[in-house]
């Protein structure tokens, strides 16, 4: 998995509370929270961003850590063919 981040429990609640993610893209969206280990965000908008940028539904199963570092090299793989600056 690739972690560009390394929040605490702490860290990434006070993060969290910040609302850091209010008016982002979904682009600006997964460029964060897809590469930190712990949610700094409400879950359904993470979940809204994650779909619509793969353009496909994504099981909740997917987001355990055996299935997270797929989605970071399915989202990486959709920046490199489309013009997403990830």
């Amino acid at each position: 998995m690739i972690w560009k981040t390394h929040f605490t429990k702490e860290e990434a609640i006070a993060y969290a509370q910040t609302k850091w993610y209010v008016g982002k893209s979904e682009q600006q969206i997964l460029d964060f929270q897809l590469f930190e280990e712990r949610l700094c965000m409400p879950f359904e908008l993470f979940h809204q961003a994650l779909e619509k940028i793969l353009r496909r539904p994504v099981q909740t199963v997917e987001l355990l850590p055996e299935g997270w570092a797929a989605l970071q090299k399915e989202y990486l793989s959709i920046c490199e063919r489309t013009d997403l600056s990830c």
